[in-house]
């Protein structure tokens, strides 16, 4: 799959029918089905798509975006993410820093080819004060949101919202912020966004919580209204409060079951309805599952996940992303903080 057919691909995936070669029908307990993986690289800084079947080591990468070493604020890739646009195509979302400079960013997929650099930024903010762990983007109101950790008001972290003043991506400023201990209560450190196109609602988790928000207004008008039931992290489906730490930090569609959404928290792996919000287990906490990062899951059923092997220490991650079935991958000389399938779907 060369990186024109990757990024029509892309395309594909979000609006139609899933694309062929890229959403192919496989079981779990098959071999790898092959599909674009993107990862967030804290050792080189860097940003890659490989396949999924490829050897990482020997396979130069589908794609590439290279904020600059040490040049730019963009130390720590947390995030990647590709969402669909009528003004400029395939988007990747991006963010990355460190506590005083965080820094998110949105470039054009299709670019000046597979390799884009600082410079090719559609939009950043370079002084994010915190650690912006994940972003999203709401279609049809062309507002981005990002999810930091470590922000002010009694270090809880912080929602930040960015509006446009039209279409254009470029035109993004900071517009609400929500970072008060009153305002987050139970979701501190918020870690994940994800956007809901089946119920029009953004999730988002952290702390013990994951919570939704409606999103209200157009333009600068913007912003985010709590609604609904939260889903306490510490909880079973019976109302038991579990054994062990439950600290929030993704959410991600679960692709073979549209309804569903998968989360992780420091103690493992669930999967929650997005109608009824009712949380089970997928996997508890052990070698294979501790200190999960990132967690999706292919339409495939195969389950793809990353995991913090340093714990505490920089750089967070480890030089392998995991998978459910057809092998792991291992890429030497990186720290692979999140791996996302490259695809601009929602569910």
């Amino acid at each position: 799959m060369d990186r024109r057919s990757l990024l029509k691909g892309v395309a594909a995936g979000a609006v139609a029918a899933p694309a062929a070669g890229l959403w192919t029908a496989q079981s779990a307990g098959a071999a790898a089905v092959n599909y674009p993986v993107a990862i967030c690289d804290q050792y080189t800084n860097r940003y890659l798509v490989h396949d999924r079947t490829a050897n990482w080591d020997t396979a130069s990468p589908k794609w590439v975006f290279d904020p600059g070493n040490g040049r730019t604020p963009w130390d720590n890739p947390f995030e990647i993410r590709f969402r669909a646009t009528q003004r400029y195509g395939t988007l990747a979302l991006m963010t990355a820093g460190n506590p005083g400079s965080g820094a998110a960013g949105i470039v054009r997929v299709t670019g000046n080819g597979s390799r884009l650099g600082h410079g090719d930024l559609l939009w950043k903010d370079e002084s994010i004060g915190t650690f912006p762990h994940s972003i999203e983007r709401i279609p049809g109101n062309g507002s981005v949101v990002v999810a930091c950790t470590h922000g002010a008001g009694a270090d809880t972290g912080e929602i930040r919202v960015y509006a446009p003043s039209s279409s254009d991506v470029r035109t993004l400023k900071l517009v609400q912020r929500i970072y008060k201990t009153a305002d987050l209560g139970k979701l501190v450190q918020p870690h994940g966004v994800l956007w809901d196109d089946q119920l029009n609602l953004l999730w988002v988790i952290g702390g013990t919580a994951l919570r939704t928000y409606q999103v209200t207004g157009s333009g600068r008008g913007t912003r985010l209204k709590k609604v609904g039931k939260e889903v306490d992290l510490k909880r079973g489906p019976d109302g038991r409060v579990w054994a062990g730490k439950h600290f929030g930090h993704d959410v991600q569609p679960d692709y073979s079951r549209p309804g569903s959404l998968v989360i992780t928290d420091s103690n493992g792996v669930y999967r929650v309805d997005r109608n009824t919000r009712q949380k089970d287990n997928v996997h508890t906490a052990s070698n294979r599952y501790a200190l999960v990062k990132s967690f999706v899951v292919h339409p495939s059923g195969q389950e793809m996940w990353t995991r913090d092997t340093n714990g505490d220490a920089l750089p967070w991650g480890a030089p392998t992303v995991f998978f459910s079935s057809g092998g792991d991958r291992t890429k030497k000389r990186t720290q692979i903080y999140k791996a996302r399938i490259v695809t601009t779907r929602f569910h």
